[in-house]
């Protein structure tokens, strides 16, 4: 066997399995809070009113302070360079906020249909309720093959899927660490 090249399997299909789920989503109110007049679809809108003592960012800049030296570049009362002594201002601030709820699109119920045949192939029967609706749909196709004393599940695209029948011979090129990369019809 060739170190990065691809090696062949003769195998049967031993077994077969499909799987079809359908994902909805649904509508829920959320609550949420915003420093603006909410925009419309929301519903329970209430204006608050609160205080609060805020200081700004940068220290009063006072000789001696943080690093700043003194008169005559002399240390001044707050210590020396590096001085973590920093007095800050604070004045009393208003803020107005709102509170709300607003429709969110939220992952809901799923549904599945599997089976082992490629005879009754189908998706799930659902009846999606107010606020709901499709958020995904996926399908799933595999096939199990026996060579000698080893088992390869492979997962197909669904025509291929179809092809296949139970008990045949087919090729398999595995890659390079062991997966399937392609199923082809065994030549008798």
């Amino acid at each position: 066997m060739p170190l990065f090249g691809k090696r062949q399997v003769e195998a049967r299909v031993t077994a077969v399995a499909w799987s079809r789920v359908i994902q909805l989503e649904q509508q829920e109110w959320v609550a949420k809070r915003s420093g603006w007049v909410p925009s419309d679809d929301v519903r329970n809108v209430k204006q608050h009113t609160e205080t609060y003592w805020a200081s700004p960012t940068d220290p009063v800049g006072m000789p001696g302070m943080t690093g700043i030296p003194g008169p005559n570049g002399q240390p001044g009362p707050g210590g020396g360079p590096g001085s973590t002594v920093s007095p800050t201002r604070t004045e009393l601030r208003t803020q107005v906020y709102y509170t709300y709820e607003i429709l969110e699109w939220h992952k809901g119920r799923s549904f599945q249909a599997t089976g082992t045949g490629t005879g009754d192939v189908h998706w799930p029967q659902y009846t999606p309720e107010p606020r709901e609706r499709v958020r995904d749909k996926k399908e799933t196709y595999s096939a199990t093959f026996e060579s000698a004393d080893k088992q390869y599940d492979v997962t197909l695209p669904e025509s291929e899927w179809r092809a296949l029948e139970t008990g045949r011979g087919y090729r398999l090129i595995l890659g390079l660490f062991g997966g399937v990369k392609n199923v082809t019809p065994a030549t008798p």
